[in-house]
């Protein structure tokens, strides 16, 4: 009887434990709630901040953000474009993500805030090598009961996600 006992008190700390663990935030983000909105003209990047652009597109894609022991859903809204300008002296032409909003598609009950996007960096090269693609790097904080952490994604120009 005692072996039943001590399985009963196992059983109910396992569910105790997920049950704790799954908790949402008070302040969870809603299905479509903005949490990056971001454009060239609020670039890192100062060079960039003069860049015209040609070619422009749209694209809007669902991608899986590692966050915290979890896997959110953000819906990517990304506008897209050769971008030309110069820099330090040399002329740049180059695919690039000119404009970016991330909604919630699934938060998993967590409340996003401090959503922004750094650059567009450039790919590693050789020197005196042109790059061959910028990179976004974007970045929010994500927050539940016993859960707090920062959560980034990469974008390449094209709005490919670099693998999180």
């Amino acid at each position: 009887m005692t072996y039943d006992r001590g399985m009963r008190t196992i059983a109910i700390v396992v569910v105790c434990l997920a049950a704790c663990g799954n908790k949402s935030s008070e302040h969870a983000n809603p299905k479509g709630a903005k949490v990056i909105d971001w454009s060239a003209s609020t670039s890192t990047r100062d060079a960039f901040k003069t860049a015209t652009f040609e070619n422009k597109s749209t694209r809007d894609d669902v991608i899986e953000v590692k966050t915290c022991a979890d896997t959110v859903k953000l819906k990517l809204h990304l506008e897209l474009a050769t971008a030309k300008y110069t820099e330090a002296g040399t002329a740049m032409s180059i695919g690039s993500i000119t404009a970016l909003t991330a909604t919630v598609e699934d938060g998993k009950g967590f409340e996003f805030s401090k959503g922004a996007c750094d650059g567009p960096n450039y790919e590693l090269t050789a020197p005196g090598t042109m790059p061959g693609f910028t990179i976004l790097d974007c970045h929010l904080h994500a927050e539940k009961p016993n859960n707090s952490c920062a959560p980034m994604f990469q974008l390449k120009g094209d709005g490919t996600l670099i693998a999180n």
